[in-house]
């Protein structure tokens, strides 16, 4: 009787991943209501003094659970929507080798518009902030994002906008001379000033040397617009990939197109080996499929290439995560169309009667000349302005048949 009552009290250890689910399963963008008895909201002050409210997660006792209070700020939890919240899950399953594939690597592929940057800095801030360690340490201590140069500096400005000012030290690398960039890299290296290096993709290409003289420079590598990883034998693609980094996360609006090895090619970058290797990944993926395709293919090369094709979509869909813009359609307001017509003006109905009436118009209207695109062009833009077309057309007087052109001009 006694190993029954032991074995009823003997409670099954929470996943390391539960505590992620409970911070982003509650309220859609509303104040936290009904949160579940494991977590409070109260109010403490930030670096700054100023005191906020966030809600602590006092989790069950288990061997991989920090044992003090887990936190993250209602203000970004509050802001994610259901799909975005699906979306973190999943990177940190991934990069926590939570899921059914051989890695610690995730694509998420999530068309634009739906907050791939935002998901991103939920996923960064979590792993600097928690750790499911018995010690307590934070999953990760560096983290590098790297983006194509324009975007630098945006990425810094979401850190703020989401997170606050402060809450994560980032160094933002944009438009630096040589000296700066170096001296910011060992800087980011070799202290704790910073745990978020943003980046260009040329900027590490050139300095990856100085972030791989340490083993710890990078604990998570967050590539935007990845699809510039589509070559491995690139430049870029040959650095990043020398980095001692395990968990990487690629984002990315179109990570296939019509190219097999360009789709390898990033997927071995995220998960290395998951698909073999590349000679392996032609004789058994990529060649059947093309043989398959062929029309003079047989049923058994087309049933082959349909299993192998099964196949590679099942092992890919354990790390990349698409979502297409319709899950947007439910926060925004009903479409509403209206077409406003707009009568020519007097010079543009008479311009436009001398291009139709004109030798080269007649003559594609007969079907005497093939190429029509520089009379559409012509009339496209005299129905926005005459000044468009007086301007280029020396039928028009190079400036002078637009008369009052500054003016006379109606959008069709």
């Amino acid at each position: 009787d006694s190993d029954e009552e032991e074995e009823e009290e003997e409670k099954e250890p929470e996943k390391p991943f539960e505590r992620l689910r409970v911070w982003i399963s509650p309220h859609n963008g509303a104040e936290p209501k009904g949160l579940p008895p494991t977590l409070i909201t109260e109010m403490q002050p930030d670096e700054y003094g100023v005191e906020e409210p966030v809600t602590v997660l006092r989790p069950a006792p288990a061997q991989f659970y920090r044992k003090d209070d887990q936190y993250v700020p209602d203000v970004l939890a509050k802001w994610l929507r259901p799909h975005q919240r699906e979306g973190v899950q999943f990177m940190y399953e991934c990069v926590m080798n939570m899921r059914n594939f051989k890695g610690n690597g995730c694509i998420l592929a999530d068309d634009m518009g739906l907050g791939k940057t935002l998901q991103s800095v939920a996923l960064i801030y979590s792993l600097l902030k928690t750790g499911i360690t018995p010690n307590g340490e934070p999953t990760a201590k560096r983290v590098i994002v790297v983006c194509p140069c324009s975007l630098v500096k945006n990425w810094d400005n979401e850190f703020v906008k989401w997170l606050g000012p402060g809450a994560v030290k980032s160094m933002a690398l944009a438009e630096s001379d040589r000296k700066t960039v170096e001296k910011s890299m060992d800087l980011f290296v070799r202290t704790k000033m910073f745990n978020v290096l943003i980046c260009s993709y040329e900027t590490i290409r050139t300095h990856i040397g100085r972030l791989n003289k340490a083993k710890d420079s990078c604990d998570l590598l967050v590539c935007d617009e990845a699809h510039r990883l589509k070559n491995s034998e690139n430049q870029t693609s040959k650095a990043l990939a020398s980095l001692p980094v395990r968990r990487r996360v690629l984002l990315t609006g179109t990570p296939m197109q019509n190219d097999l090895q360009e789709f390898f090619a990033m997927v071995d970058f995220t998960n290395p080996g998951v698909l073999g290797t590349q000679e392996e990944f032609r004789k058994k993926i990529l060649f059947p499929i093309l043989r398959g395709r062929e029309p003079s293919a047989t049923d058994r090369q087309r049933e082959k290439m349909m299993q192998i094709q099964n196949d590679m979509s099942t092992t890919v869909n354990d790390f990349i995560l698409r979502r297409i813009n319709t899950l947007n359609a439910q926060h925004l307001p009903p479409k509403l169309v209206q077409v406003v017509c707009c009568n020519l003006t007097e010079i543009q109905r008479n311009m436009y009667e001398h291009l139709v009436n004109s030798k080269d118009t007649q003559h594609v209207l007969d079907g005497k000349q093939v190429n029509c695109l520089s009379s559409i062009q012509m009339l496209m833009k005299l129905v926005n302005h005459p000044r468009l077309v007086a301007d280029e057309d020396p039928r028009f007087g190079g400036g002078g048949g637009g008369g009052g052109g500054g003016g006379g001009g109606r959008r069709a």
